[in-house]
């Protein structure tokens, strides 16, 4: 798993990361990704202004709830714009969908499977179809997780 997320840390500066996750999905990657990778992983999108758009379900939250203080904090700062979900039974899985023009991942974190997709057409048309569920969703407004997290461990 460690190698194919390591594929986002390589990616140019100011890239933006178009993102469909469940909420076991972001489970699964705490638990199956070392908390050291994660943190690693933080610093490399905020020195590189990655930055990260995806569309979840509010239950992601609770997974905060359970991370240690540290890995919280190296989430905060990060760029992020993230469309909460329908908060019924829309993406709960451990699936996800994370696209950017050059590759797209499939991943299943809960499974510890991972797909890669290296082929530039596939992955303009999957990163151009996330792109338009996102601005779909626009009206629904933007969670800012930087802030919740911020309120979450009292920063």
């Amino acid at each position: 798993m460690v190698s194919a997320y390591n594929h986002f840390l390589n990616l140019p500066k100011e890239t933006v990361i178009l993102c469909v996750q469940g909420a076991g999905a972001a489970k699964g990657e705490f638990y199956g990704l070392p908390s050291p990778f994660i943190r690693i992983a933080h610093r490399v999108f905020k020195k590189k202004k990655i930055i990260i758009k995806g569309v979840i379900n509010k239950k992601i939250l609770e997974i905060f709830n359970i991370l240690d203080k540290e890995t919280i904090k190296s989430h905060i700062g990060r760029g992020i714009g993230i469309k909460i979900a329908i908060q019924d039974k829309l993406l709960l899985g451990p699936g996800e969908i994370m696209a950017t023009p050059k590759f797209v991942l499939f991943g299943n974190p809960e499974a510890k499977r991972v797909i890669i997709i290296k082929d530039k057409s596939i992955a303009e048309i999957i990163y151009e179809t996330l792109e338009i569920i996102f601005d779909a969703l626009e009206e629904k407004g933007s969670f800012d997780l930087n802030q919740y997290l911020k309120e979450l461990i009292k920063i």
